[in-house]
């Protein structure tokens, strides 16, 4: 990887780095309590007590959007580790045992990348009611496929390495070899996928929330700030502008940092 795969990656990964200290030190870097109200103090503009303004309930817009972080990132961590362990689980069995544990294990991957993500996602809230945790499982179960294809792929290509079939010689365990010899060649893929997977749970935590099937008030989230900010574009800009730009900005970092990561992790990509 050459001198701007270097920036690329250092670049994204501090930023990204940011965002995961941000939302791990919110309570000590808010101005002030993102959830108390102050009627007096409505929808004011950029000052030294409010950097960023107030909303329509006199709230700091700076420590909701502090504290916002923490419900994004806690839904992408979570999602993608569920959508990690299922969809490795899924992929690598079906790469290894083959035959009827290949057909049900892709099948069912393939039963859930037919439904549109979001309005799957909005089908089972619904049902089963919003929380933190409810979004953590949904996004997991969702994002699965991705992680179950590309553990498949990787499986079946390793399974026909000399190695092995030098495990299978020696009498290893299937288990053994799964472990020690398959998942130890897939990690830094799925590391790579994992980077992406997250960015898109943050948009689609995002966009629950925006449609009020996500995280719910008064907890701060990204997606529920635009969405209450929708009524109050025109007495202060800056309510809507700020979630959308972090939104945007984090999105693209870790998008950035993923790539870049392929670039380093790929050595058919080096030196591109």
């Amino acid at each position: 990887m050459g001198r701007w795969g270097n920036v690329r990656l250092l670049a994204s990964g501090a930023i990204c780095s940011a965002v995961i200290l941000v939302a791990l030190f919110a309570p000590w870097l808010a101005p002030s309590d993102p959830l108390v109200m102050n009627t007096g103090m409505r929808l004011l503009p950029a000052a030294p007590t409010h950097p960023l303004g107030t909303d329509e309930f006199g709230r700091d817009i700076l420590s909701r959007l502090l504290w916002g972080s923490r419900a994004s990132l806690l839904v992408a961590v979570g999602s993608v580790t569920v959508a990690m362990a299922i969809g490795t689980t899924l992929g690598l069995s079906a790469s290894f045992f083959g035959g009827g544990m290949e057909q049900v294990a892709m099948r069912a991957v393939d039963v859930v990348v037919s439904f549109p993500p979001i309005f799957l996602a909005m089908g089972i809230v619904a049902l089963v009611g919003s929380s933190v945790a409810t979004l953590v499982v949904v996004i997991g179960i969702l994002y699965n496929p991705q992680f179950a294809r590309l553990t498949f792929a990787l499986g079946k290509r390793i399974m026909s390495e000399p190695f092995v079939e030098a495990a299978r010689a020696i009498g290893a365990s299937n288990g053994r070899i799964m472990v020690q010899h398959l998942l130890p060649n897939i990690v830094p893929s799925l590391v790579i996928q994992a980077s992406l997977s997250a960015a898109a749970a943050i948009l689609l935590e995002s966009g629950l929330s925006f449609l009020g099937l996500g995280v719910q008030a008064p907890t701060p989230s990204w997606g529920l700030m635009i969405s209450e900010a929708r009524g109050y574009m025109s007495q202060n800009p800056g309510y809507v502008a700020w979630p959308s730009a972090v939104i945007a900005g984090t999105i693209l970092a870790i998008n950035t940092f993923g790539d870049a990561l392929r670039d380093t992790l790929d050595p058919q990509l080096r030196g591109r």
